[in-house]
């Protein structure tokens, strides 16, 4: 954007609670801190796949793996210890292999490609990266249609290539330009069922699937059938009967096996034995062309139970079976967990040689070896004391991180999700923020992150009670230590000594007390007044009701129904009202335009204006923030008039005069249309009487994503670009923090800033708002480390 004016901003110039902030401009960065990922990946590591002697490939859920913004794939490099962009080639200067979004890949080494699978509009698109680090895309929307994405794919012996997806496998010829052909119908397996493990059998020259079904194309299958070259068929074992009887997630084809390794298609998955149970497996078989044979004594968890097998891997000596998943024991007694390697005469385990850590927890899925190295993704965390985020290493004796150990950045397990709304307070001035997490940095952490406002730092939430209950909402006590969470889907809680749906952490002591029995989607505590207020909507009745709790008394009264839905309720502590917005239209017998007042100490409602000015707004209000300055009440949302005017999208209450006042429509940088699905606001922050920070998912003319800034007079970008995704087309921000100087952004973004601000950034960053509307530093090449793949 053109910014004419070379003053500093307005909110700059003046004093900011007790803190006279200083004016500094210059090539000084505006986004602070370092908020990559250390040691691994920031969501889960589904695939790793060999590429040679010292580079592998990553495939999963994950944005941002060490410093590098990256999109469900990344290589990375053992010989110089770097992750690294797939498919740049030699001048790109962004990932190309991310447009694809790839949830599939398998190497070849005679060719030295890495293929690639994607689906686009229900079809195949493949691709591979060549020895030079470029993307050749070779099919796309060009075959037949296929359910589900790509889950694996395989080289066949005959040069084919297989894909297969949750229902669909697909056969590639690169010896015929590419031409596909489905191996059978869209929709191998029935409705609700699912195909996880693709295999091409290098003794028997077959495809084989494996999954959770009862029947292939209705012929009777248990979790096991191959391709007989013209219609799929259970596996033929006459003994042993159709299959296995639990779900199979990996297959592995041992041909030429050496030492006493024995070949045959080794099979892992969550089973005790065959259909027709000759013997016991546990988790673990190899079909030897006629039936079922055990290895050792399988792979569960103590006591012979339970302890899936997710993943198979072959050496590359062709001497060992490497195996990962859920189990903790090899046998009876040899403890394993996790990660197990089988010779063809026992089991051995990987732990360091200090003792320091054994196996992988919690969940290994995928391994691969590299160069003399066993290479682990999955949902894993740690071996003993080390921590790593998603994927690991064994060599030399001991467990090893892939990358650095720098950065802070967010780390999901099964999601990455930052909550909207506003953080809440606790005392002394903390903020709780709640984010589906595993862990800030290499630091493990449950639900929520807080922010410590005497050290102005993020201290993760880890109670000392092992088994933390996973919770949906909260909110916290500004006028004390505490933090009041509720389960979600209104299940109660059965962990950490709690019962029932209301939990609450002491966050002085780091324990998990009895809360009450009641329900709650929506909350919020006045720290004033001491109470704590509850929304529990009825689904059926399309209604609200409003708790009123005393968390001291223990208790609770209704102080009105509601028409309709909450999404966000704020309590302003100065004038001890509770505002509440939605998709309501009566609050407590009053009329309320998707927004209302509640008068905390006369327990009286109000509208938000009269029947002239629509009692309100004309459409779903979804997020709210009081000013601590000022007289200002602002909203957000998917509404075009506030107050009877024009007001798209968000709009200011003056409680003083108790009129809605106009402002400038930020819909006017906005790309797409305002307001709409494409322009959601989550997230508002005041900054003085009349400044206020904007967070979601928009849009901004310039290219700017996520952050708009209201500076008393216009809408202005101000924030250095913004957040981005990986890819550099979107990009939210669904919670902010401000702290003297610095606005901490949450949300949905893995890098912030453009030109010379641009870094990583796993959906948390902190911008220094003394730069807030400082022309961006000059721009510079992206910096990307190319390399190509084994010489």
């Amino acid at each position: 954007m053109n910014h004419e004016s070379s003053s500093p901003p307005r909110w700059l110039a003046r004093c900011f609670g007790l803190l006279c902030l200083p004016v500094a401009f210059g090539a000084a960065a505006s986004w602070q801190g370092n908020h990559s990922v250390p040691r691994g990946c920031n969501e889960e590591v589904r695939q790793v796949v060999s590429m040679g002697s010292s580079k592998a490939a990553l495939v999963g859920d994950f944005t941002v793996c060490g410093g590098l913004p990256v999109q469900r794939i990344v290589g990375y490099d053992f010989s110089r210890a770097a992750f690294y962009k797939l498919g740049v080639g030699s001048d790109a200067s962004v990932s190309a292999v991310a447009e694809l979004e790839p949830t599939a890949a398998a190497y070849d080494p005679s060719s030295r490609r890495l293929y690639v699978a994607a689906r686009r509009s229900n079809q195949l698109t493949l691709g591979y990266v060549d020895g030079a680090n470029a993307l050749t895309v070779v099919a796309d929307q060009a075959g037949p249609t296929m359910l589900g994405d790509p889950r694996d794919i395989v080289l066949g012996d005959n040069g084919r290539l297989y894909v297969g997806s949750v229902q669909t496998v697909i056969e590639v010829n690169p010896a015929a330009s590419w031409a596909q052909r489905r191996l059978g119908a869209e929709s191998l397996v029935s409705s609700g069922r699912s195909i996880y493990a693709l295999e091409y059998d290098r003794q028997r020259a077959r495809v084989v699937i494996g999954g959770e079904f009862s029947a292939i194309q209705g012929v009777a299958a248990a979790n096991l059938a191959e391709w007989n070259g013209s219609a799929w068929q259970p596996i033929e074992a006459p003994l042993d009967g159709n299959g296995l009887d639990g779900p199979v997630y990996a297959l592995e084809s041992v041909f030429g096996g050496n030492g006493g390794l024995t070949d045959g298609l080794y099979i892992g998955g969550e089973f005790t034995g065959s259909v027709n149970a000759l013997i016991e497996l546990h988790n673990i078989t190899r079909f030897n062309g006629f039936g079922y044979n055990g290895i050792g004594t399988g792979l569960s968890n103590r006591g012979l139970r339970g302890g899936a097998v997710r993943g198979l891997a072959l050496s590359s000596a062709r001497t060992q079976l490497y195996a990962v998943g859920e189990f903790a024991t090899a046998g009876t007694t040899r403890t394993v967990n996790g990660v197990a390697a089988w010779d063809g005469g026992a089991w051995s385990h990987f732990d360091s040689l200090d003792l320091a850590g054994l196996g992988l927890d919690p969940e290994p899925r995928s391994v691969t070896e590299v160069g003399g190295r066993l290479l682990v993704g999955g949902r894993v965390y740690s071996s003993g004391p080390l921590r790593v985020n998603h994927v690991a290493y064994y060599s030399s004796g001991a467990w090893r991180p892939l990358g650095d150990s720098i950065g802070q950045g967010l780390v999901g397990g099964t999601n990455l999700i930052v909550h909207r709304g506003n953080p809440s307070r606790v005392n002394f001035g903390d903020a709780l923020m709640l984010i589906e997490m595993e862990a800030f940095g290499l630091q493990a952490s449950k639900g929520a992150l807080r922010w410590d406002r005497f050290t102005r730092s993020f201290t993760p939430i880890a109670a000392t009670t092992p088994d933390v209950p996973s919770f949906a909402d909260g909110c916290g006590d500004p006028g004390g230590p505490m933090f009041h969470v509720f389960s979600g889907n209104r299940d109660p809680f059965v962990a950490a000594g709690v019962s029932g749906a209301h939990g609450i952490l002491d966050l002085e002591h780091m324990d998990w007390l009895q809360g009450s029995n009641l329900l709650a989607d929506q909350c919020v505590m006045s720290g004033v007044l001491g109470k704590l207020y509850m929304a529990q909507y009825d689904d059926d009745a399309n209604s609200t009701d409003l708790i009123e709790y005393d968390p001291l008394s223990r208790a609770r009264r209704s102080i009105g129904l509601i028409s309709g839905s909450i999404r966000s309720m704020v309590v302003d502590e100065t004038n001890l009202d509770l505002y509440i917005a939605g998709d309501l239209s009566n609050a407590g017998g009053v009329g309320a335009g998707n927004v209302a007042r509640y008068d905390m100490l006369a327990g009286s409602w109000h509208s938000l204006g009269g029947p002239a000015e629509g009692f309100g707004m004309n459409g779903r209000v979804d997020v709210i923030a009081v000013a601590d300055s000022g007289p200002y009440v602002y909203f957000g949302g998917e509404f075009s008039m506030a107050g009877g005017r024009a007001q798209p999208a968000l709009a200011r209450w003056n409680r003083d005069a108790e009129t809605w006042d106009a402002m400038p429509s930020l819909c006017e940088l906005m790309v797409r249309n305002c307001p709409g699905i494409f322009v959601q606001l989550f997230a508002l922050q005041p900054l003085s009487t009349d400044e206020l920070v904007v967070g979601g998912n928009f849009e901004v003319e310039g290219g700017g994503h996520g952050l708009l800034w209201f500076d008393g007079d216009a809408w202005r970008e101000g924030f250095a670009g913004g957040v981005f995704n990986s890819r550099g087309d979107g990009g939210g921000v669904t919670q902010m923090l401000l702290d003297e100087h610095e606005l901490t952004v949450l949300g949905s973004f893995s890098r912030v800033g453009q030109a010379a601000d641009a870094r990583a950034a796993s959906s948390i960053a902190r911008f220094d708002l003394n730069n807030l509307g400082a022309e961006p530093p000059a721009p510079r090449p992206e910096l990307v480390f190319r390399s190509g793949m084994e010489p």
